[in-house]
């Protein structure tokens, strides 16, 4: 009986026997990803759209800054659907594909819009407009200076802004820009470098006196004209320091360019030795031309040295 029992059991169970019973797991939802946030994206550009032909004043480039909210909805959506274990996600490819564009593309628009607000003609038009209006403020003031008034040939200021301009119309200075003075003295009008840095002095003074506090200022005594002998000067100074600067500190900033003949040089040495170059140059000219004349040839290397030396000695003796 034993044995019986035995090979029954080696057996496994009989036909009788029952399998053990398991749970049904529920169906899976499917849920394609992508596709609401692209149908709520496409509704806000709809109504902003409707929105900017109802309301012409209304700033549709405001909204797109905000662009980048789309993405963040798509990856609430997608966090969202991966926690629930009832639910088998499908990317819809061309929902996400479609949002990254239009959120990339009106992230992009806003920025060009405001870089072309902030930096771009109308940013200029703004710094034009304030450079002229402290050019004509300065040449009013000047004109009532006595000192200078008639020693000024031309005036001209320039306007740099360090910040944003969004409303370039109504755009002002703030701390931080930078407002220059671009003067010309009349050539002539002022015989050494100290003269020239005291009148320089006398026009800062006067448009600190008057509220006119310029960042930087540039001077000078050039022509449009070559210079056919002479000197011009030349003084650029941030403001602040050109304020306190004493007069000896002020002269030792200045620039002297000396002019002869049309041609400038930085050292009274280098005009002095292209003058006697040009000096020399012309006289053997003259010298040759009267061999020429005299001979009908022109003189050798040797003889043109001994004419140029009897000339220079005839000379020193004058």
């Amino acid at each position: 009986m034993e044995e019986k029992y035995s090979q029954a059991a080696a057996h496994g169970p009989t036909a009788g026997d029952t399998a053990p019973q398991t749970t049904p797991q529920p169906p899976q939802k499917l849920r394609r990803v992508g596709t609401f946030t692209f149908g709520l994206l496409i509704l806000v550009v709809g109504v902003v759209m409707l929105v900017q032909i109802l309301v012409p004043s209304f700033d549709a480039f405001a909204v797109a800054k905000f662009a980048p909210a789309a993405l963040v909805l798509l990856g609430i959506e997608i966090l969202i659907y991966s926690a629930r274990p009832d639910v088998k996600l499908k990317y819809d490819l061309l929902s996400v594909v479609m949002v990254f564009v239009i959120s990339l593309g009106a992230s992009g628009l806003f920025t060009l819009y405001d870089i072309w607000n902030n930096y771009g003609p109308s940013r200029d038009r703004a710094q034009q407009r304030l450079s002229q209006q402290y050019a004509s403020q300065a040449a009013q003031l000047l004109e009532g200076c006595a000192e200078v008034q008639s020693s000024i040939s031309d005036l001209s200021c320039w306007v740099s802004f360090n910040h944003p301009t969004p409303d370039a119309a109504a755009a002002e200075l703030e701390p931080g820009d930078e407002v220059g003075l671009y003067l010309t003295f009349n050539f002539g009008a002022y015989p050494t470098p100290e003269d020239f840095a005291k009148a320089c002095r006398t026009v800062m003074e006067a448009c600190e006196a008057e509220g006119l506090s310029f960042s930087d200022y540039h001077f000078d005594t050039w022509e449009n004209d070559p210079i056919e002998e002479g000197n011009t000067y030349e003084l650029e100074m941030s403001g602040a320091w050109g304020d306190k600067a004493s007069l000896e500190s002020l002269t030792g900033q200045v620039r002297t360019t000396y002019w002869y003949d049309g041609e400038a040089f930085d050292t009274p040495q280098e005009r002095e030795q292209y003058a006697l170059e040009q000096e020399t140059d012309s006289r053997r000219s003259a010298l040759e031309e009267e061999y020429y004349n005299t001979y009908g040839d022109y003189p050798d290397d040797e003889t043109l040295a001994r004419m140029m030396a009897s000339t220079a000695e005839t000379a020193a003796a004058l």
